[in-house]
C-alpha cells in the first residue's frame, strides 16, 4: 500500500500553521490592558443626578408630542435645561476610523464587507478611499497565494 501525500495539503497546513503561530505570538506580545483604571469606575448617584432632569424632558415629550422645542424654552419647568432647535445630527457622524482601526485594514481583512462597514459608520469619502485600496491590496494578495499554491500543487 503506497501513501501520496498531495504538496497542496503539505503546503497548506504549513501555510495554516504558520498564520496561527503569529497570530498567537502577537497576541502573547501585546498584552492589552486598561491603563487608567479609576476611567471604569462611576458613581451612580451623581449620574442619576444628571440624568433627572433629560428623563423628565423625555416623559413630558412622549405625553405631548405637539409642543415644539420653542415652545420647551419658554416654559418655567424647562427652563434651566439649555435646548437647541438647531439640528444636531451631523455630530454622530465620526470623522476617523471605524472603532479605531485604520480603514486600509477593514478592507485588506473583510473586502467588500469591509467598505461596506467603513462606508456605513463613516461619511467620509476619504476613510471608504482607504478601504478600497485595502481590498484592492487584499484581493490581489490572496489572488497571488492562491495561484502560487495551485501552481505549486500542479506539479
Amino acid at each position: 500500500m503506497v501513501i501520496q501525500i498531495n504538496k497542496c495539503f503539505v503546503l497548506k497546513l504549513a501555510l495554516l500553521k504558520y498564520f496561527l503561530f503569529t497570530i498567537f505570538l502577537s497576541i502573547s506580545i501585546h498584552p492589552i490592558r486598561a491603563q487608567d483604571a479609576s476611567l471604569f469606575h462611576m458613581d451612580e448617584n451623581h449620574l442619576k443626578s444628571e440624568l433627572e432632569d433629560l428623563i423628565e424632558l423625555e416623559l413630558f415629550v412622549r405625553n405631548n408630542p405637539d409642543f415644539t422645542v420653542l415652545e420647551m424654552n419658554n416654559m418655567h419647568d424647562f427652563q434651566h435645561i439649555q435646548l437647541s432647535h438647531l439640528d444636531t445630527s451631523d455630530v454622530i457622524i465620526k470623522t476617523g476610523p471605524p472603532l479605531g482601526i485604520p480603514s486600509f485594514i477593514w478592507g485588506l481583512c473583510l473586502s467588500i464587507p469591509g467598505i461596506v462597514l467603513v462606508y456605513s459608520l463613516t461619511a467620509n469619502t476619504d476613510e471608504l478611499k482607504k478601504a478600497m485600496l485595502g481590498c484592492i491590496i487584499g484581493t490581489g494578495l490572496y489572488g497571488g497565494c492562491y495561484s502560487l499554491i495551485y501552481g505549486l500543487s500542479s506539479w
